[in-house]
């Protein structure tokens, strides 16, 4: 594997730095040309904002966002390499059907694949997670892998032959970095690069590692963990490492809600140092509230967001983090939802999703599809009544009239 160190390298703490980092790129001429790799539209929409609010504007003028996948997808057109992204997706059902076809495995029956539910997310899941470490079926064949690994790799190129050009985001960064490290040229954009980097596969890093003009914008955390160290120099290489390693996190001692983010995370022995700034009093930028239940506690949530947005606080600047998206988020954005905005819902967005079967629909389709898979069972056949429209007055089935229709139709 080739290891292209970065051409510097720049430790970010906050979205400030981030955005001193675009001001910092080298960018000659009458009109400057410089490109950022982002992770997600997201993440450069609060690029751009901050660079505005942080009195860089200017640096915006020539600066193009581009996410990293769209960057490699556009070396892949120029290198002239036939392939369609979006193989993730297909990727269950092609599962689905080679089990029902003739495959020669060694430790899984076929048997065990076609009729238990289930193994089709297992491998997909393993085979997505192998490509982003930057294998391939035949790395695990030159491993002398046991049955289980052997049967992997079989299925994996299975997998492959039936997708044909359709390819994973993990294959596009793999094969853009390829075409990179042998012709440089396929780089698309002019001017130098920054590339915002938080957690990365090793696919993913190799592409970066391979983009010429790169700086990389490394999104530093707390507490700092030697095995992340390890990590950066063997993916980003030991400059990287390096620079994550020697950077401070800034400290600040401005009010509660400074001093909260300056040592929420840091090691016991900076905790107990004396001499570290305290706070001395509420000062109402830090609340911190008990409730008796999760009722109390997502009514709380929404009277935070309406003092929020009634003290005139954008909306993208409001944010609630919940332990768990399932069934938290889905909660408390229903609540949100409730709050008066101007003649309609107050917009909420969340990240990660909201599972399907917390609407109404999603659960009236989940019930179907464990209806189906009961083999329309009693139990599961009264679960899935209340899902269809009836004809007459009533609009629905009560779960307990559904009982009492379904024992009263007997059973086959």
């Amino acid at each position: 594997m080739q290891r292209t160190p970065p051409d510097q390298v720049a430790v970010c703490w906050s979205i400030t730095d981030c955005a001193r980092a675009i001001a910092a790129l080298p960018a000659g001429g009458a009109l400057p040309r410089r490109t950022v790799l982002v992770p997600t539209e997201r993440v450069a929409h609060a690029l751009r904002r901050e660079a505005v609010r942080a009195w860089r504007g200017a640096a915006l003028a020539g600066t193009r966002f581009v996410p990293a996948l769209a960057a490699a997808v556009a070396v892949l057109r120029v290198a002239e390499i036939d392939f369609e992204p979006g193989e993730e997706a297909l990727r269950g059902a092609r599962l689905l059907t080679l089990f029902t076809q003739g495959l020669v495995l060694r430790h899984f029956p076929l048997r065990l694949l076609r009729e238990r539910p289930g193994w089709d997310e297992a491998f997909a899941r393993t085979i997505a997670d192998l490509e982003s470490a930057e294998l391939r079926p035949e790395d695990l064949a030159r491993a002398g892998t046991d049955g289980r690994g052997a049967d992997v790799a079989a299925i994996w190129e299975a997998l492959d032959d039936a997708a044909g050009r359709s390819w994973t985001t993990a294959r596009i960064y793999r094969a853009a970095a390829l075409a990179l490290e042998s012709q440089p040229d396929a780089w698309p954009f002019d001017g130098a690069t920054l590339a915002v980097v938080g957690g990365v596969t090793a696919a993913q890093a190799r592409f970066l590692r391979a983009v010429p003009r790169l700086t990389l914008g490394l999104l530093a955390a707390r507490p700092r963990r030697e095995r992340d160290l390890e990590r950066a120099a063997l993916l980003l290489g030991p400059a990287a490492a390096r620079a994550l390693g020697e950077a401070t996190a800034p400290l600040a001692a401005g009010g509660e809600r400074d001093l909260l983010a300056s040592y929420l995370f840091e090691p016991p022995h900076v905790l107990a140092d004396r001499a570290r700034p305290r706070t001395s009093g509420p000062d109402g930028s830090v609340d911190l509230e008990q409730h008796a239940g999760l009722e109390e506690e997502i009514e709380a949530t929404a009277a935070w967001v309406a003092r929020c947005v009634g003290e005139g606080m954008a909306l993208e600047d409001i944010a609630v983090l919940v332990p768990a998206l399932d069934p938290l988020a889905g909660l408390v954005a229903e609540r949100l939802a409730r709050l008066p905005w101007a003649d309609a819902t107050l917009p909420v967005h969340v990240a990660g999703g909201v599972p399907l079967a917390a609407s109404a629909a999603g659960a009236r389709a989940l019930a179907v599809v464990r209806g189906l898979r009961a083999h329309l069972a009693g139990e599961a056949l009264a679960a899935l009544l209340p899902a269809l429209r009836t004809v007459g007055e009533r609009a629905h089935l009560a779960h307990g009239a559904a009982m009492d229709l379904v024992w009263a139709l007997g059973t086959a």
